[in-house]
């Protein structure tokens, strides 16, 4: 293991220190000089954080053994035993298999934070991240469909449905947008071009990127899908309910006279509807 990542994961950094103690140094302030000789540095807090880690339950703390902890997985698994107490957490521990991968770990505090569970514990996760947790907890029997997940996860069932959404768009837009590596934000912003452009035209200027544009940052590479769109609408909102697909169109319609344009109109809907389609 790197420092960088010993550094980060608070188990092994604790074990470190507890190895060293009595041969290397005596005091927590001593094991931060030895440890700060090579970058990165390792403050005493730093330290204290990892050994405040390591005396977790065992319970707990066998459930992050292979895929390590860092602060985001210390506040969360704290926050939980100051919301349900020690014996709580244990006790959803005891149930649950130590995770493997990001995705299972993330799985596993939403489980130890259950009834107090927040959308933000998710916030900046792939979309494939998302789906690879709803595809655990279809197989595992924790839930049947993405209503019931979404209640599961503490997310509004449209957060995930756009998770999935994003996860089925095709080549070549998953080979400039990987869903393993852009954000929900970012795709839901991509599935709203697609949605005003149509699937054709999207892709097309997606191909155009290919030439030139192979090093540019993703949004920067939304940016100039986007240049030069020009349309009397400013949002398509899309969404399922009961079986239905409803689509709505948000106008610019200062000069009134929108309403006379209905082929326009029809034209938006079918481009909209193909776009849907490419989800699918």
């Amino acid at each position: 293991m790197d420092k960088e990542t010993l550094v980060k994961d608070h188990l092994a950094l604790a074990n470190l220190y507890s190895n060293g103690k009595g041969v290397w140094w005596k005091t927590i302030e001593e094991a931060s000089h030895v440890l700060s000789l090579t970058e990165p540095r390792v403050s005493a807090q730093q330290i204290k954080q990892a050994r405040a880690v390591a005396a977790f339950p065992a319970e707990v703390i066998r459930l992050f053994e292979k895929s390590g902890t860092n602060t985001y997985v210390r506040r969360k698994i704290i926050e939980a035993k100051e919301c349900l107490g020690w014996p709580e957490v244990v006790k959803r521990a005891l149930t649950l298999k130590p995770a493997e991968t990001r995705a299972e770990r993330l799985s596993i505090l939403s489980t130890l934070a259950s009834g107090k569970r927040s959308e933000n514990l998710f916030r900046g996760e792939t979309p494939l991240a998302l789906k690879k947790i709803y595809q655990e907890g279809l197989e595992n029997g924790r839930w049947k469909n993405l209503s019931q997940a979404s209640k599961g996860l503490g997310f509004t069932s449209n957060s995930l449905y756009k998770a999935m959404d994003i996860c089925k768009l095709r080549k070549p837009v998953t080979d400039h947008f990987p869903p393993d590596k852009i954000s929900v934000y970012l795709g839901t912003e991509l599935l709203k071009v697609m949605n005003l452009l149509g699937c054709a035209e999207f892709e097309r200027r997606v191909c155009l990127l290919e030439e030139n544009n192979q090093n540019l940052s993703f949004k920067a590479k939304l940016a100039k899908i986007r240049a030069d769109t020009v349309s009397v609408v400013t949002e398509i909102k899309v969404r399922r309910a009961r079986g239905k697909v409803i689509i709505e169109l948000h106008c610019d319609d200062k000069n009134g006279k929108l309403t006379s344009r209905q082929r326009d109109l029809v034209s938006l809907i079918g481009s909209t509807i193909n776009a849907f389609n490419c989800v699918q």
